[in-house]
């Protein structure tokens, strides 16, 4: 596969990043060392827990062959704290007995996949609970996208303390990400927001224009200025049903990405 551009020294692990953030640095710089074609275009995919990021990654790699995908991925997902208690020994409890805050930090993998559209390209997914070493990426490599997932949960009677969490975790990224759109790195780079939806949803149409789904207001898509907004796209999609890089509805999602990336305010890419 192509490369990308040779990494800079990455930067000192800030932001409380602890012991493992040397290992990530290394693996970054070693990542883009050597011979490499400054042609591979790289994307950070960020969201809010369960939001359907590493679904988006691998659908996008490997279709609808991995047919039991959902049920995989949740079995690799660090038990919480309280799951690990349950039915532990009291000497156990106290033996392995941590802090609760470990329950906000879990998932400290990330996964890459590198594809042919954008001519090559480069797809980073990065759990939630790596958001204070987002900078890490983005310092040490040319970043050229961002892509926010966030679901829409399907609202039913059981389940409205997930979707009250949901909502006040979307708060947070409508934060973060405008603070990522104005990081120095990342003012030419294109934004893409998914907007998972995992139940029947119509767009109803409003003359030249669809009705934008709630999310796009309450992730502040709606009032960006417009040195932001240019770059800047949301798309409703169910990223569990793409089936490939050439599935449809990935279609107008990577023209979005040409359109950005191709333009003099960008990269100013020619994609051919």
């Amino acid at each position: 596969a192509a490369g990308a551009p040779a990494a800079r020294a990455p930067p000192a692990p800030a932001f409380g990043a602890g012991s493992a953030m040397p290992g990530l640095c290394g693996c970054i710089t070693q990542f883009f060392k050597g011979d490499k074609s400054s042609e591979c275009q790289q994307f950070l995919i960020v969201g809010p827990p369960k939001s359907g990021k590493t679904t988006l990654l691998y659908r996008l790699r490997m279709g609808q062959r991995w047919s039991n995908m959902s049920e995989d991925l949740e079995s690799m997902r660090p038990k919480s704290l309280g799951d690990r208690r349950k039915g532990a020994s009291r000497q156990d409890l106290l033996a392995g007995d941590k802090d609760e805050e470990e329950e906000d930090q879990l998932d400290r993998g990330y996964h890459y996949e590198e594809f042919g559209f954008l001519n090559s390209c480069g797809f980073w997914d990065i759990p939630d609970s790596m958001r204070h070493v987002w900078s890490t990426w983005f310092k040490s490599l040319t970043i050229h996208g961002i892509f926010l997932v966030v679901r829409d949960y399907k609202d039913t009677d059981d389940n409205a303390p997930e979707i009250a969490e949901n909502l006040r975790r979307i708060a947070e990224y409508r934060r973060a990400l405008l603070c990522l759109m104005n990081e120095d790195e990342l003012r030419p780079a294109v934004v893409t927001v998914i907007i998972n939806v995992q139940q029947s949803y119509k767009q109803v149409d409003k003359g030249d224009q669809k009705e934008k789904h709630d999310f796009h207001y309450r992730l502040g898509l709606h009032e960006l200025h417009p040195s932001c907004a240019w770059r800047v796209k949301d798309f409703v999609v169910d990223v569990n049903k793409i089936d490939g890089e050439k599935d449809s509805a990935w279609k107008p999602i990577q023209t979005h990405l040409e359109t950005v990336l191709g333009d003099d305010r960008g990269f100013s890419i020619d994609f051919g």
